[in-house]
């Protein structure tokens, strides 16, 4: 289990560091998969699909959303 929960923050790591190098646009399957150095089919595992994937990320890590609650 402690893998998964280190593979699943690993995935969600990857959406802030491309947002930030490359965009929103940068954001894909691939693209995430290969910044956090694990098979894509995880994405898809641990998250249904990459917009959820995405929304966990903003609701982890997005500054003024935490500040707001």
């Amino acid at each position: 289990m402690k893998d998964k929960e280190q593979t699943k923050q690993k995935l969600i790591s990857s959406v802030g560091a491309i947002i930030r190098s490359k965009g929103y646009h940068g954001l894909g399957v691939n693209a995430i998969a290969r910044e956090a150095g694990v098979d894509k089919k995880l994405i898809y595992r641990y998250f249904g699909n990459v917009d959820t994937l995405i929304e966990t990320y903003v609701v982890q890590k997005d500054y003024w959303l935490s500040f707001n609650k």
